[in-house]
Order: structure tokens, then sequence, then C-alpha cells
């Protein structure tokens, strides 16, 4: 039956997996999130796995089964597992919002930033990274004497601007 179904391809092989089934009629979608702060980066969000829309009794499928870069299709008892067409649209429109939300992102690497809320609220760290996928970030704090790696989700940080550090302010 025609549907959605989940390709795994080999790491590093997504593009040419992507492009070879695109040339044999198969609509491949392969989300992929604006790296914030690195010129435009883009990330996959789900490092190699692509959806590909194809019927498993046609023609198409043996040559998209063993396509150079392919590992398998998701499978449940030697079945491909067919997911819900909404599940793509969901993707599709969220991959939109977060790449629209990309420019608005103003923290780069070695920021100065400011925990607005949660468990380390005020404390001071270095903004490391973005994480889009799951709308966090990486940032560097150093508690109890030693330097840790944190994930906050993004709305908790706020970077600490050298004027407002003057007047003591964040």
């Amino acid at each position: 039956m025609e549907g959605w179904y989940v390709a795994k391809a080999k790491p590093q092989k997504e593009g040419s997996l992507k492009s070879f089934l695109e040339q044999w009629g198969v609509e491949v979608f392969y989300p992929k999130v604006v790296q914030p702060g690195r010129n435009g980066t883009q990330q996959a969000l789900f490092p190699t796995y692509l959806f590909c829309f194809l019927d498993p009794d046609s023609r198409v499928w043996p040559i998209a089964r063993w396509a150079p870069g392919m590992a398998y299709f998701l499978n449940h008892d030697g079945e491909p597992t067919r997911i819900p067409e909404h599940l793509v649209a969901y993707l599709r429109n969220r991959v939109v919002q977060l790449n629209s939300k990309g420019s608005d992102r103003q923290l780069k690497y070695g920021d100065k930033i400011l925990v607005m809320s949660g468990p380390f609220a005020g404390l001071e760290g270095i903004f490391q990274r973005y994480v889009p996928s799951r709308e966090r970030c990486h940032i560097l704090l150093e508690a109890v004497g030693r330097l840790a790696t944190v994930e906050l989700p993004e709305w908790e940080v706020k970077e600490i601007k050298e004027e407002n550090r003057k007047l003591g302010v964040a």
C-alpha cells in the first residue's frame, strides 16, 4: 500500500541515498534544521533517517530497498512499517517553524549568558551551541568549582551584554 515509510541510511550516505531514490520517482523527506550562528549550516533532525513515499508492492520497492547507501526500512515482523501521513505533515511544519526561528536566535559560541529560570537560575555561564531539534541549548556552567556542560531550554537563558553587566542589569 502506497504511503510513507522510514528508511535507515548508512552513516554519511543520506544525501546520496535521497538523490538516488528521487531519480527513481520516490518522494523523499529528509528533515534538516538550520543551526543558528553557523552561517546557515543545516543539521539533520533525525540523522540517518529519511521518510520515503512509495508502495512496497511496486517495482520501485526492490530498487529502493537495495539502493546504494540504504541500510534498511523500519519494519515490524518483517513487514515495512507505514507511518501516518499526518506525522510527516507535522514534521514538515515543525521544520519550517524551527528554520524560521533560527534567525531569531542571537547567541553565539562563547557568549556570556545568565540562566533566567529553572534550577540553575541566577548562574552565569558560557553559551556552547543550540540543539534545535529539542529547542534547547548547551551552556557551560561553573558550579561547585567545576565546569560542566548543561542542556537547558532556550527560553531559560539570556545573553549578558557588557553594557548591562556594568550597570548590574542582565
